[in-house]
């Protein structure tokens, strides 16, 4: 509809044909196509070169037909002698003159191929496969000369497209290759560079059947030149295939094509496309009769999924890359920090941005829960080290803001204490207890008349500690480029000391007990990031770690703790360090590690020799780790480590702790303003991921699919959720609910009985009550939910015998009584049909069909005149839209004499629904009751 945003064709049942706005889901145009139904999806592209899209579509009556996309106008349409379900038309340009050509194959395993510029069948090509084949063209080596994949019975064969558009009537060109299957491919071809070698590869589902007759499917990946297996073993599905294709695309954000693909039964599985390696799986609740359908549409950079439902329903999944929130701030996030919350075991984050203001959002949601606003100028930095200071349950947290350091509540957001400097340049990030009461006191790096000074205060109540001067740093920015001072016990007194670098190249040990200069050292060149405190050689005592860089390149320099004595061993780095050397102990896993982000990606030396573990890249200078360093995470289900860079074009990325290799990638809209942070949010036993922007945003972004947490008590709560809705919305709406409360609880009677509410293919509501009255036999609701099925099914006797059990003495299931009532008015009881029908009044349900339901039955027992009080009091419920209401008033007012009241409801039918479904019949009594009264 040219709005920009891309539309929807949609086959749907009876025939038609529709075009629907993903914008706000109306539909544009549906067009009735012949009389056969449409058993295979609708393509589309620009097939005469006019900038407009046409659709093509085959129906099952064997024609093809070509439409205007944006009107739904018939363009064109030509015979083939039959379409197989489910294969769509491929458009494709054979010849190479620009201009695409329609092939689809016929019931006749003939592969047909047309040309809709000149309205001519080009060629009917016999395929020889043992089924019709799914058809995909695709140029596999990129030489701008298409090849044609044809799979069809248990073959996949490549041939020269060239060649088909000019093939006489019945001859086909030899194949590049042809492969044997083990099962029947019945679905269609997805093809694309799944390996990186630069050629395009093929992947397709195959049907497969046990010799106990059980089926599953398979994903087979086979390789473009050669038709070799890709994978050691396809991935296995544990229903049948739908007879779809797979899609392609990346789905874990490494820029990578997978595979998603989906089974009949609703199996879901993104499929890695270099090893075959599921990176996720799902299940939603309803067999999936097509293919999925994949893109990012609602622009949070994360590949979304979307299936068509047999139920009706389209699934949307969301299962990697999954943006749960997002909050803006003014220009950039400037600070990020977890508090722990009071009665809750996920941490809510509280977030600064470039003027100061804060906001602690709730975890769960991105909500503020507080917002203080206090915009200034100058640095601002919030530690990640808090404390609960005032005992309210709740984590506080000190910053720097301007000129000030202070102390704030994390429950509130009120101010706990400040102190005020002629500037204050930096924080510590991670600050400990250095005066013994069991706070944190974080250092700070101030101004004061001109004078820097590192100065320690108290976490509790802001006093002052111990202050150090420092040493002149030359040059009017250098203030600019400080590091943050970094604390640890290097002389083992007990007590974390400070360590201090300046942008000249001096680093200074300071003590944390009483502020003495420990030691320095100086003429180390620029010093462009905060030192690392850990222990390079392992030898149980703290050592430092120290970035520098000049003229020449970068070097990594190491110094004992305790006295500043340089080791022998310096590392020459790739690139320029872009973060702090960060130390961490991965066991079980890679053991311990000093990791360094530079310019170029992350490098990991395995400790205490310092050899290389591995050498993260990115791409490109934008690529750089930035702002600081990266972080630790664990995010895996199996607790497996991680580590999570921020980079300055805009990526979170995770890399595997025990070999650099990227598990997850997610995109924001700008730079990464600071470190991303790992915890639980939504407290499901897995780490999401906050993304801080320079957009202005803060994401907070789920990398894994969440396990599925054994809690059958909760999956209970949860179904009988859905059961409440379900009663009182659609059928099916329960099946997902169900089938995760089997895979926490059993397949005990509530999981029956939940299936007792479902409707569809394969599917035996009935059944499923039976197995759950088995199981208890002492549920009234199953019992009343099978026997109103089994009242719709005609099984009048066994329904009533189900219901009676059901309303035991004091029993209030109304919708029991309504049921027995109208089994038992179908079956000639109409005294315990009014009987039934009255209860359900009294207890205030169903009144206008109750009303309805029992009116009938005192007419047909002769009590006309209770009968019309009824059908009087129904009609009042539903005055217009129910011309039934007033037929059978018309007859039961004819029964007691009142022929003008029978002919006033006739008109009123005539007036609403003059060609309805009740006109002639009232046109007819109007007459017959004229003549009678002589009117």
């Amino acid at each position: 509809d040219g709005n920009g945003i891309l539309d929807a064709f949609v086959a749907l049942s009876w025939g038609y044909l529709g075009a629907i706005s993903t914008a706000d889901g109306s539909f544009l145009w549906s067009v009735r196509l012949g009389s056969g139904e449409l058993l295979s999806p609708p393509s589309a592209a620009d097939l005469d070169g006019d900038g407009r899209i046409e659709v093509v579509q085959p129906d099952g009556a064997g024609v093809v037909w070509i439409l205007d996309g944006a009107t739904g106008r018939v363009l064109d349409r030509f015979e083939t002698g039959g379409v197989p379900e489910s294969i769509a038309a491929t458009l494709a340009d054979l010849d190479g003159d620009g201009a695409l050509e329609i092939l689809v194959p016929d019931s006749n395993r003939k592969l047909l191929v047309y040309d809709p510029r000149r309205r001519e069948l080009l060629a009917r090509v016999e395929t020889g496969l043992a089924s019709a084949p799914a058809v995909a063209v695709l140029d596999i080596e990129g030489d701008g000369r298409p090849e044609c994949v044809l799979a069809g019975g248990s073959r996949v064969l490549v041939l020269d497209a060239h060649g088909l558009a000019g093939a006489a009537a019945g001859g086909m060109p030899s194949p590049r290759w042809s492969v044997e299957l083990p099962g029947w491919v019945s679905g269609g071809v997805a093809a694309g560079d799944l390996d990186g070698d630069g050629a395009t590869d093929v992947a397709v589902m195959l049907s497969r059947e046990g010799k106990d007759k059980s089926e599953w499917a398979e994903l087979h990946a086979l390789d473009g030149r050669s038709g070799k297996p890709l994978w050691k073993e396809p991935p296995v599905f544990p229903s049948p295939s739908n007879g779809r294709p797979p899609a392609l695309a990346d789905a874990d954000g490494d820029g990578k094509l997978d595979v998603v693909a989906v089974s009949r039964g609703g199996e879901v599985a993104a499929i890695r496309g270099a090893d075959g390696v599921a990176i996720w799986t799902a299940k939603v609740g309803s067999a999936i009769p097509g293919s999925p359908a994949t893109a990012d549409l609602d622009g949070d950079g994360a590949l979304d999924v979307h299936i068509a439902g047999e139920d009706g329903r389209v699934y949307s999944l969301f299962p990697r890359l999954d943006l749960l929130w997002w909050h803006a701030v003014a220009r950039r996030v400037e600070g990020l920090v977890l508090v722990e919350v009071r009665g809750r075991e996920s941490p809510d984050p509280i977030v600064q941005d470039l003027v100061g203001e804060l906001a602690r959002l709730d975890a769960r949601t991105g909500e503020p829960v507080w917002t203080v606003e206090e915009p200034g100028s100058g640095f601002y930095h919030i530690a990640s080290t808090t404390r609960d200071l005032d005992g309210d349950g709740t984590g506080d947290f000190w910053r720097l803001a301007g000129a000030r350091v202070e102390a704030r509540s994390g429950a509130t957001g009120d101010l706990r204490w400040e102190r005020v400097y002629g500037a204050a340049r930096r924080l510590e990030d991670r600050p400990a207890d250095r005066s013994g009461d069991g706070v944190p006191d974080p250092a700070a790096i101030v101004e004061e008349n001109g004078t820097e000074r590192v100065t320690c205060l108290s976490g509790a109540d802001g006093r002052t500690l111990w202050e150090a001067v420092l040493p002149p740093t030359g040059g009017w920015d250098s203030w600019m480029r400080g590091r943050w001072p970094v604390g640890g016990d290097l002389d083992g007194d007990g007590v974390a000391d400070a360590v201090v670098a300046l942008h000249a190249g001096t680093l200074l040990a300071f003590s944390g007990r009483d502020g003495r200069e420990l030691w320095r050292r100086e003429g180390l060149g620029t010093l462009d990031v905060t030192p690392g405190i850990g222990d390079v050689d392992l030898d149980g005592r703290l050592d430092v770690a120290v970035a520098s860089g000049s003229a020449e390149g970068a070097l990594l320099s190491f110094f004992r703790g305790a006295d500043g004595k340089p080791f022998e061993r310096q590392i020459v780095l790739p690139r320029h360090a872009r973060g702090e050397p960060l130390f961490a102990n991965f066991s079980p896993g890679p053991g311990h590690l000093l990791l360094v982000p530079h310019e170029a990606g992350c490098l990991a030396f395995s400790l205490p020799g310092l050899s290389v573990a591995w050498d993260y890249r990115t791409d490109g200078s934008e690529g750089q780790p930035w702002p600081a360093h990266g972080f630790l995470a664990r995010v895996g289900q199996e607790g497996d480590p991680h580590v999570l860079l921020g980079t300055m074009d805009g990526r979170a990325i995770l890399l595997d702790a025990r070999d650099g290799s990227p598990v997850w990638t997610f995109w924001t809209q700008g730079a990464v303003s600071k470190d991303p942070l790992a915890a639980d949010l939504d407290g499901d036993g897995v780490a999401e991921v906050l993304v801080p922007s320079e957009d202005g945003k803060l994401r907070a972004v789920r990398p894994r699919l969440a396990p599925f947490r054994n809690d059958p008590e909760a999956a209970l709560a949860r179904l009988l959720a859905a059961l409440i809705l379900e009663e009182t919305r659609s059928p099916n709406f329960v099946l997902a609910a169900a089938e995760r409360y089997r895979r926490a609880a059993s397949e005990d009677a509530w999981y029956h009985y939940a299936r007792g509410f479902a409707e569809g293919p394969g599917l035996d509501p009935i059944a499923a009550l039976g197995r759950s009255l088995d199981l208890a036999p002492g549920n009234a609701r199953a019992r009343t939910q099978r026997g109103r099925l089994l009242a719709i099914a005609g099984r009048l006797d066994e329904a009533i015998a189900d219901l009676d059990l059901a309303l035991g003495p004091g029993a209030e299931l109304e919708e029991g009584y309504f049921f027995r009532g109208a089994a038992r008015a179908t079956k000639g009881d109409f005294a315990g049909a009014i009987l039934d029908y009255g209860r359900v009044i009294e207890l205030g349900a169903y009144p206008l069909r109750s009303f309805y339901g029992r009116g009938l039955a005192l007419a047909e027992m002769g009590k006309l005149r209770e009968a019309l009080d009824d059908l009087d009091r129904a009609i009042l419920l539903k005055p217009r839209g129910a011309p039934e209401l007033r037929r059978q008033r018309a007859r039961v007012r004819e029964l007691a004499g009142d022929r003008e009241g029978a002919i006033a409801d006739c008109e009123a039918i005539l007036d609403e629904e003059p060609e309805g479904p009740w006109a002639k019949e009232a046109r007819q009594t109007i007459e017959r009751l004229d003549r009678e009264g002589g009117r």
